[in-house]
């Protein structure tokens, strides 16, 4: 196979990574537009379509996304409802979904699919937001997948993409 071959090969599989992490943030942020819209709902918070919404683009940004989407509807619901005890159900409904989805559904969704271990993971998100901030953390997953495969395709560092695999077996794709 030539060296353009290898290349093309190298590219493609980039790609279709690159396209699993968008596939998957995608779906985690629908599901988080689903519940974040639900909870508002149950408890009659204004806006519930609104902040349904804006959680979706909300979870594309880390660690800051999550804190907008849980405050910002939990003061309207204590503004609207002028009770702590609502704006603390609100806060804490949230805070349980986003818990569930950011630190259970949205690692075991990327580490399956894209076969990252979870701690290679954390680790490029912490190394790459210390580096450029959010959007450090943003690009951190695309840059481990990328990383992995290019690792992947030389022997000498074949055993360091094992290692970041989730699995210890490297795939084709």
């Amino acid at each position: 196979q030539s060296t353009e071959d290898q290349v093309r090969v190298i590219i493609h599989k980039i790609d279709v990574r690159i396209q699993r992490y968008i596939g998957i943030k995608s779906l985690v942020s629908a599901i988080d537009s689903i519940l974040t819209y639900f909870i508002l709902s149950y408890f009659h918070v204004d806006f519930a379509e609104f902040w349904g919404l804006m959680a979706f683009f909300l979870h594309f940004i880390p660690y800051a996304g999550s804190f907008i989407a849980l405050t910002l509807p939990s003061a309207i619901a204590l503004i609207q409802f002028g009770d702590p005890a609502v704006f603390a159900m609100v806060l804490g409904c949230l805070c349980l979904s986003h818990a569930f989805l950011g630190h259970v559904l949205d690692p075991y969704l990327m580490g399956n699919n894209l076969n990252l271990s979870p701690i290679f993971i954390i680790s490029s998100l912490a190394m790459w937001g210390m580096v450029w901030g959010i959007p450090g953390m943003f690009l951190a997953v695309p840059i481990l997948a990328i990383i992995t495969i290019i690792l992947s395709q030389f022997p000498n560092t074949r055993p360091l993409a094992i290692l970041m695999s989730k699995t210890g077996v490297l795939r084709d794709n």
